[in-house]
């Protein structure tokens, strides 16, 4: 019997559009540089892509501060500056993602009516100052919804990974067959569940892996749980 859901957050319960995020935070940097955002944009992408080829697990590799920072050291500016840039840019692009944050109408009341019948748990490889703003963005006070949120900077590693599914049981104590998993990713999310023996519901537009379930929206979550 199932006792609780586990949602993964972006690409589940919202979406993240980061074009005009992206484009203000290299903007900005370029005033501040006197570097050309297109010469800082090409940088940061080849750090990102570096982090994600060698540290891909890592939290602490994976955080935007790092990896905005490293792009400024690389282009010649001072550690201790590159450090304060990096911070005031992503002010700039975090108040964008959350002004341009999608999300399907009826989430707030799905979400609702099934935290009248179930444990709700957020597991997310978003750290969670990042997901708490977005979670209150879409719902108010995520806190009204979901029991707990999982993020990186409990387990200490990013998605894929069975640890965060682990701490939810634990911080539950519920059973591998009293939880569902739903995410919008067979890789990152559902797979590592299915190999703990844990339910899975795909929601994308296009099957992938092999789910116990797949819906396009979230809205039919409500018939199959």
């Amino acid at each position: 019997m199932i006792k609780a859901i586990i949602f993964d957050a972006d690409g589940t319960l919202y979406k993240t559009r980061t074009a005009d995020a992206y484009k203000k935070q290299f903007e900005f940097l370029e005033e501040k540089t006197g570097k050309k955002s297109e010469k800082i944009e090409a940088r940061w992408k080849k750090v990102k892509d570096n982090v994600l080829k060698y540290d891909a697990k890592n939290p602490e590799k994976r955080k935007r501060e790092f990896i905005t920072t490293q792009t400024l050291i690389r282009l010649g500016i001072d550690p201790k500056r590159s450090e304060n840039l990096a911070k005031m840019s992503l002010k700039i692009f975090w108040t964008h993602v959350l002004k341009d944050l999608k999300h399907e109408k009826d989430v707030k009341k799905v979400v609702s009516r099934l935290g009248k019948k179930y444990e709700l748990v957020v597991a997310s490889d978003e750290f969670r100052k990042n997901l708490n703003a977005k979670l209150n963005k879409i719902l108010g006070d995520w806190k009204n919804y979901f029991k707990f949120l999982i993020t990186p900077d409990i387990v200490k590693e990013m998605k894929p990974s069975k640890k965060y599914y682990e701490k939810v049981l634990k911080k539950l104590r519920l059973g591998r067959n009293e939880v569902i998993v739903v995410g919008n990713s067979w890789e990152n999310d559902l797979k590592p569940a299915k190999e703990m023996g844990i339910k899975t519901v795909l929601i994308n537009d296009k099957i992938e892996g092999e789910p116990v379930h797949w819906i396009k929206n979230m809205k039919e979550l409500e018939k199959i749980v």
